[in-house]
């Protein structure tokens, strides 16, 4: 591929804006985007489990279906979904008695503008039990 893909201007504060539209094709039930075949299959029965699939090929309970290998990639969805998600408490279980016993620490950045010593990062510090900075 030759020639200019893509040309926008620089803004005022010397930013190039560029408005894309992704095109993102994701997995469906029975369209997916793989080679595999054992994946394609799992996909196509709603995730069901290999060792089911297997069972479905032994017994000879689905017609059409191919012989099936063990799968060459792990199913990212199936491996999201089973994921324990544990809430964040709303109020913290333990504070701090006396000064300097829990000190919590945060680095931000990049900052604008720079500071005296030419740094972009910022490093901050609280106290738990005084709340100072």
């Amino acid at each position: 591929m030759k020639g200019l893909i893509i040309q926008t201007r620089m803004t005022a504060n010397k930013i190039f804006v560029l408005l894309a539209r992704a095109q993102v094709k994701e997995a469906s039930c029975f369209h997916t985007p793989t080679q595999d075949l054992s994946h394609l299959w799992h996909c196509r029965y709603d995730h069901l489990s290999y060792k089911e699939l297997r069972t479905f090929q032994y017994k000879k309970m689905v017609q059409g279906l191919p012989q099936l290998l063990t799968p060459f990639t792990m199913c990212i969805s199936c491996v999201v979904n089973k994921q324990h998600k544990y809430l964040i408490p709303k109020k913290s279980q333990w504070r701090a008695s006396h000064k300097l016993h829990l000190i919590h620490a945060g680095i931000y950045g990049s900052i604008t503008p720079i500071s005296n010593c030419k740094k972009w990062y910022s490093l901050c510090f609280i106290d738990d039990y005084s709340k100072k900075v």
